[in-house]
């Protein structure tokens, strides 16, 4: 189902998208009711590389399967934004920062 993902056709990736989210679904009911610690499918698609297809799916130009994609990533995978993509402005100067280490680099604009 991971590598199904990478297929050209919308409507088979948005149909393995939906599938791919009650499998997850599933694992979230067994985790709350078992206590587990976390849903034991999430590990399996990172195992198979259904996580590096959905991150990429991301940059899909159907917007359905971009905002599913998000939904899949938000909801079952902890995956934190990274911080350091987005400008640090120092508002005193109005000068912007990028980069994850501070290495003087400034922008004026």
């Amino acid at each position: 189902m991971c590598d199904l993902l990478t297929s050209s056709d919308s409507r088979l990736v948005l149909v393995s998208l939906e599938c791919m989210e009650n499998i997850l679904k599933s694992g979230e009911n067994y985790k709350n009711k078992t206590g587990a610690s976390q849903n034991p499918y999430t590990s399996v698609i990172e195992s198979c590389g259904g996580l590096d297809n959905i991150e990429k799916l991301q940059q899909h130009s159907n917007n359905d399967i971009y905002e599913k994609a998000v939904n899949i990533l938000e909801s079952y995978f902890a995956l934190e934004e990274d911080q350091n993509i987005a400008p640090n402005q120092n508002v005193n100067s109005n000068t912007f920062s990028f980069g994850a280490s501070n290495t003087g680099l400034t922008f004026s604009f």
